[in-house]
């Protein structure tokens, strides 16, 4: 079994400043959660039930290393129609 990742710090593109304070809101992980290589998912059902999906193009989840030892972030990015 390999080390335990904590997840970092969230990153946002291509919303609005209401959109993205949304997001933020719904968004639950914490800075210091385990890291969930599956939570984007999770997010994006909830963020699609409460917004209209229909004004973006494309919408996409990246992990990339965070600050520190075992940190992962996610960067989102939103790309409006």
């Amino acid at each position: 079994m390999g080390p335990l990742f904590k997840f970092g710090q969230l990153q946002i593109a291509g919303l609005t400043p209401t959109l993205e304070a949304q997001a933020r809101k719904i968004w639950s992980l914490n800075p210091g959660d385990p890291f969930d290589y599956d939570y984007p998912k999770d997010f994006s059902q909830t963020f699609f039930r409460a917004v209209d999906g229909r004004q973006f193009k494309k919408f996409s989840a990246t992990m990339r290393k965070g600050t520190g030892e075992n940190v992962m972030d996610f960067a989102l990015v939103f790309e409006p129609r």
